[in-house]
């Protein structure tokens, strides 16, 4: 289910990106630590406090002033864009399950699996390979850094609960801005500093919440080879 719903997320949130605004279909994917709640307290019961509930309606105000939606589009970029932040809702609030009986490289080893049955067929039709040294750097980097923040965020979320650890990936688009100004000199405005000052906040608030309430993370141990999945 994890491999299904992680690579449904990713296509839907590419083909956002061809119909859309890039900054429309980002606000709209990243409405999903919303959906992670939802889905948690369907499926786990997971309680949502107020403070909780407040700071997820401060991290989509974050984005949605950073990022700053553009008109245009087309309605099916719009729905693609919204069911991509649905099923990526979906997908954290399974990892959080997923991560107390099976280690990060086996959760990411499903998304992989589901990910390549469902892409290489429409690969194998039309294949498109990297000749330059310059193609083959920026692919490789894709690739490495993909892998590598695919484990942080599944070892993430044996660590704090699924709609919260939506909330701190949220911080990806303030990482990303930033990369826009120090590496294409995108402008620097009150945009960025607003927008990234509440995701941010958002995060620092909903930690402080945690230990004023004097409760712990749960540990969850990392699963061995023969962890199911």
């Amino acid at each position: 289910m994890r491999g299904c719903t992680g690579s449904v997320a990713f296509i839907l949130f590419v083909l956002s990106v061809r119909l859309l605004p890039v900054s429309t279909a980002l606000m709209l994917l990243y409405a999903f630590p919303a959906f992670a709640a939802l889905f948690s307290a369907w499926l786990y019961r997971e309680k949502v406090s107020a403070a909780g509930g407040a700071c997820l309606a401060m991290v989509l105000a974050g984005v949605a002033v950073l990022v700053h939606p553009q008109h245009g589009g087309e309605g099916l970029g719009y729905a693609a864009g919204l069911l991509s932040a649905v099923f990526a809702g979906l997908t954290v609030a399974l990892i959080r399950r997923l991560k107390q009986t099976n280690g990060s490289v086996v959760i990411y080893l499903y998304f992989c699996l589901i990910g390549s049955a469902v892409t290489a067929p429409f690969f194998l039709q039309a294949p498109v390979l990297p000749l330059s040294a310059g193609q083959m750097l920026i692919c490789g980097g894709i690739v490495l850094t993909s892998i590598l923040g695919q484990l942080l965020m599944n070892q993430g979320f044996g660590y704090c609960r699924s709609w919260e650890g939506g909330l701190y990936m949220t911080s990806e688009v303030l990482l990303t801005a930033l990369a826009g100004i120090l590496i294409f000199g995108d402008p620097l405005g009150w945009r960025f500093f607003i927008g990234g000052t509440l995701i941010l906040g958002s995060a620092a608030a909903i930690q402080t919440e945690q230990a004023l309430r004097g409760k712990s993370l749960p540990t969850a141990p990392e699963a061995g080879p023969g962890g199911r999945a």
